[in-house]
């Protein structure tokens, strides 16, 4: 059996890349416009090539991935800050553009090449679910997205995120999300017993 290497994409500190790690995936490539947390994301990632680029339609760096192939796994959590009611104020409706093109640029990217697995992660508002709709609804072959709460899936925190995926990936996603009240973490249940 081949094992799956990873890309990530907006790597950021290797959040997604340690998930992969654990996973027993191969993580060999992350990228990212800053130099600080991708520095981390080497240190987080042994083996993995780590390059610098601008990243989005409106740079001059052409993104340079493996070649898609069944053995590869594309993930990229686009930039939220612009997009996200969690920032303490409302986003202007430049943030809001501006976090609404690096999505549709990610997703731009993943399907001009063809990869067959690919991921992409953002938060779940009304504007990035209008936009995911329309990719769906016109691709519905290549393009879904679900809504999920990490603490579902056990983790101690509460953590709302859009996952987009071809349907196969969005289906598995649904089908682990129906077992979420025997695997979700107490610590979540009880801190929300606590603030009711």
């Amino acid at each position: 059996m081949h094992r799956m290497n990873q890309v990530d994409v907006f790597a950021g500190l290797g959040g997604f890349s340690a998930g992969a790690i654990a996973a027993g995936a191969e993580v060999i490539l992350g990228v990212d416009h800053d130099p600080v947390p991708l520095k981390l994301w080497s240190a987080n990632v042994p083996g993995g090539r780590a390059v610098l680029s601008s990243l989005g339609s409106s740079s001059g760096d052409a993104v340079s991935l493996p070649p898609p192939s069944p053995h590869l796994h594309v993930h990229a959590l686009t930039p939220c800050t612009d997009l996200s009611p969690a920032r303490g104020r409302s986003a202007t409706p430049t943030d809001v553009a501006s976090g609404v093109c690096m999505l549709r640029w990610a997703l731009d990217l993943v399907l001009k090449r063809g990869d067959n697995s690919w991921s992409l992660e953002n938060v779940s508002t009304p504007k990035t679910r209008e936009v995911l709709a329309d990719y769906a609804a016109r691709i519905p072959e290549k393009v879904a997205f679900a809504t999920l709460d990490a603490a579902d899936f056990g983790s101690p925190q509460t953590r709302i995120r859009l996952i987009v995926g071809p349907p196969a990936l969005i289906k598995l996603c649904h089908r682990l999300n129906g077992s979420r009240c025997e695997r979700r973490s107490p610590l979540v249940d009880s801190t929300y017993q606590h603030r009711t």
